[in-house]
């Protein structure tokens, strides 16, 4: 696999066709976040009104409902980001020119459920994964804390389980960090297959560990190149994330928070492209199924 090639093209799709963007925005807008504060009198007395209303139980089941509506919105948005964004590049591929809506989303209804399926999956899989391997030694090792006859007081039971705590926490993530790094390819190629190949989720998956398994390194390599990108944008933003604790204006929060939103859009662009250029560069067949794309009807 030339990666030469590979960062060439994706750079040259994300530069030509700037649907790209929206999608990537879609994409990863629910991975960045920054609290919006300002420290001037009428914000605090905003947030002690706020507080106040929080208190009403009305006011309380009205917030909670708001924020499930914006996760929602946030898991149907991603699904969607990640399908544009494969299907915009693999278009691309094809010689395709103009990008339209009729053409990107032909037939993408049903491959929208899937992949939002796969996600919520991942999800569950992960959630499963992370109790084994945090909750239920955290649990176990506090209840023994509890029962040993040498803790005498509140404040060594407290401070046990703390570092517990942090004890089966830095454990969990030595395990929990690798695997999620050793299966980062496989869920990606799982993903493409599934929209390029319009293929139902238990194809997709079979088919992404068989171009996991053949081209293991390959894929492993790349992997390493996009957490290096993900350093490089910390970076970037790691700048933006000490003025915001510094109690910047609120106008230019606000603005900071916009130019937040396009840098991580505009990583997700390039970043799923390059996923699907590699998916299309180690599977040559998944180009021709992308040639379909837009011919069949939803």
């Amino acid at each position: 696999m030339d990666y030469g090639k590979l960062f060439t093209k994706a750079w040259r799709y994300f530069w030509r066709y700037k649907i790209l963007w929206l999608f990537g925005i879609l994409n990863r807008c629910q991975t960045f976040s920054i609290n919006v504060s300002d420290n001037s009198a009428a914000s605090q007395i905003a947030m002690a009104r706020l507080e106040r209303w929080a208190s009403d139980p009305v006011v309380g089941i009205a917030i909670a409902l708001f924020g499930l509506s914006i996760f929602l919105l946030m898991l149907i948005l991603s699904p969607i980001g990640q399908m544009g964004i494969i299907r915009v590049t693999t278009l691309a591929e094809t010689g395709e020119e103009e990008m339209t809506w009729e053409r990107i989303f032909a037939d993408g209804w049903g491959i929208f459920w899937r992949l939002l399926a796969l996600s919520l999956l991942i999800g569950f899989i992960a959630a499963i994964a992370w109790i084994v391997l945090f909750g239920a030694p955290f649990i176990a090792l506090a209840a023994l804390i509890i029962r040993d006859a040498g803790v005498s007081n509140a404040s060594d039971v407290g401070a046990a389980i703390l570092g517990a705590f942090i004890l089966v926490f830095l454990f969990s993530l030595c395990i929990f960090l690798p695997v999620s790094f050793l299966l980062t390819p496989f869920l990606q190629m799982s993903r493409i297959a599934l929209v390029n190949e319009r293929t139902g989720l238990w194809n997709a998956l079979r088919n992404g560990w068989r171009m996991y398994r053949k081209h293991f390194g390959a894929l492993l390599l790349l992997t390493v190149i996009s957490l290096a990108l993900r350093f490089f944008l910390v970076l970037l933003a790691a700048p933006v994330a000490v003025m915001f604790v510094l109690g910047i204006p609120l106008w230019l929060q606000l603005l900071l928070i916009l130019f937040g939103f396009l840098l991580f859009g505009w990583f997700s662009a390039f970043g799923e492209s390059l996923w699907a250029l590699a998916y299309l560069d180690l599977r040559p067949q998944a180009a021709r199924a992308g040639e379909g794309i837009g011919t069949a009807t939803g």
